[in-house]
């Protein structure tokens, strides 16, 4: 009997289309659909399988997908969904299936969380618009994680922020991307300042 595991990704990047003026944020999720014949119990160890896949996401995670080295020609010029799930495509499936012979990779999935899109804030004010600085209306948005030790403040090149929880690298209980903004939650810690990085680096 064939069985199909479903294992989920997640990543921020920036990117420019024709279809728009300017570069703009996207938060997507990427699933993996692994089919095949269970062995001892399973059609492939996830806990094995994520060591393996994270290097093919963290390569895009926080980057300005127009101008990553590691897509193609074609895929960097339109990255649209279609494109990133090609790319992981190739880059995933050899990855997977080498080791497990039992396992195929046979879907692959990229969403856009349009609505995380509304979190995105600037941090200087535009001279053409009437939106706050970052500094007041950041942590309204933010909420807890403006201020949490545990938060990894990322600037991209297209001056917006993401709020990334370190915490999620060691325990799944928190989420690596969490909507905004955050009230309550059981790992938040003050600190007088948060960490911020400036550029591509996750």
């Amino acid at each position: 009997m064939y069985t199909t595991v479903i294992v989920p990704f997640e990543y921020y990047a920036c990117h420019n289309l024709s279809l728009r003026a300017t570069p703009h944020d996207r938060h997507s999720t990427l699933k993996l659909f692994v089919r095949g014949t269970c062995k001892d119990g399973m059609v492939i160890d996830i806990l094995k399988l994520r060591p393996l896949t994270d290097p093919y996401v963290e390569k895009v995670d926080d980057t300005y997908l127009n101008e990553n080295p590691v897509l193609a020609k074609e895929q960097a010029a339109r990255p649209t969904s279609e494109m990133l799930a090609a790319h992981f495509y190739m880059r995933v499936s050899e990855t997977i299936e080498k080791p497990n012979a039992n396992a195929k990779l046979k879907i692959v999935e990229v969403k856009l969380y349009k609505e995380i899109l509304s979190t995105v804030l600037h941090e200087e004010k535009d001279q053409d618009s009437n939106c706050p600085p970052m500094n007041t209306k950041s942590r309204i948005e933010a909420g807890l994680c403006q201020t949490c030790q545990h938060v990894k403040i990322i600037e991209n090149v297209n001056r917006s922020r993401f709020y990334r929880c370190l915490l999620s690298d060691s325990n799944t209980d928190f989420q690596k991307y969490p909507r905004l903004p955050v009230l309550t939650c059981s790992g938040y810690h003050p600190q007088k300042q948060s960490i911020q990085l400036k550029g591509n680096n996750p």
